[in-house]
């Protein structure tokens, strides 16, 4: 049930990256990324969106001209659990962030930061409210005693 949720929070707040793999010369293989639209997202699976995960995953692993061992090394998870996420098998958030961190891909979270926004009428009341001058401490203050 959690994965579930965690899935549909993926579809509607992850933008995720497909790959068009284009030939250059000397059969070098480059990954080109591109962005799903909305209306592809919303016809994908759970399962597909996984996929397209674990593809974005190997196609940046091999960029970086890294075994899955050596992932595994960096990331701090075994070379079975890169396999599993590669091949688009059900894996936790946790190591999904642990290899995107150590593929420096982390940016491509960047769609679930959370930013509170007040409207002008909340911010007005809040600078109204703010403190515009120090009253000083009077609990720390001696009584004036008289030099008569």
């Amino acid at each position: 049930m959690m994965f579930k949720c965690i899935i549909d929070f993926l579809v509607k707040s992850f933008i995720l990256l497909i790959f068009d793999v284009k030939l250059h010369h000397k059969s070098k293989v480059s990954a080109i990324m591109k962005e799903f639209s909305n209306i592809e997202l919303k016809r994908m699976t759970d399962d597909m969106i996984i996929k397209a995960i674990g593809e974005y995953i190997r196609s940046v692993r091999l960029d970086r001209n890294l075994t899955q061992e050596q992932l595994g090394e960096r990331s701090g998870v075994h070379r079975t659990t890169i396999r599993d996420l590669e091949l688009g098998k059900r894996s936790t958030l946790l190591t999904l962030i642990q290899v995107l961190r150590s593929l420096d891909q982390l940016q491509t979270l960047k769609n679930f930061k959370v930013s509170k926004e007040l409207n002008p009428l909340e911010l007005a009341k809040l600078e109204m409210e703010e403190r515009k001058r120090a009253s000083g401490s009077r609990s720390n203050q001696k009584p004036k005693t008289s030099d008569w």
